[in-house]
């Protein structure tokens, strides 16, 4: 059975637009904030990736769909996983459902792994590779 990190959230006032629905680039924002909770979980947290300064995690691509409007005060689950691991990327899934499981939007991203001084594409560290791998 895979595992699937969840990530509770609230739609506040300032993820909407003048129609009182979710502004789509907000919906990333939110997948980023649950993106973060996870690298923690799998002991990978923004900060110690920033002082060790090993490799770099820029999202190539990202691509969104939305079901049902998402409006203030809505409380979603963000429900993500790892979909895929290459050699040096890894696609990331987000559900983003009510809490009575109604699916509301969700989105892909690919990040790759990159070499911070270079820039350059290089293949993923392997205990980051096994600790996605957990939720594969």
């Amino acid at each position: 059975m895979q595992n699937i990190f969840r990530y509770p959230y609230v739609i506040g006032l300032f993820d909407t637009d003048a129609a009182g629905i979710i502004f789509y680039a907000n919906l990333f924002r939110i997948c980023q904030q649950s993106y973060e909770a996870f690298l923690v979980e799998i002991g990978f947290g923004l900060p110690l990736l920033f002082e060790r300064r090993t490799m770099g995690m820029p999202i190539v691509h990202a691509k969104a769909d939305f079901a049902h409007p998402l409006t203030v005060g809505m409380r979603v689950v963000v429900s993500c996983h790892v979909e895929e691991i290459g050699e040096s990327s890894y696609r990331m899934s987000y559900e983003i459902a009510r809490e009575n499981g109604e699916q509301m939007a969700s989105a892909t991203t690919v990040q790759v792994c990159v070499d911070p001084k270079t820039r350059k594409s290089m293949p993923l560290p392997e205990d980051f590779r096994k600790a996605l791998g957990k939720y594969l």
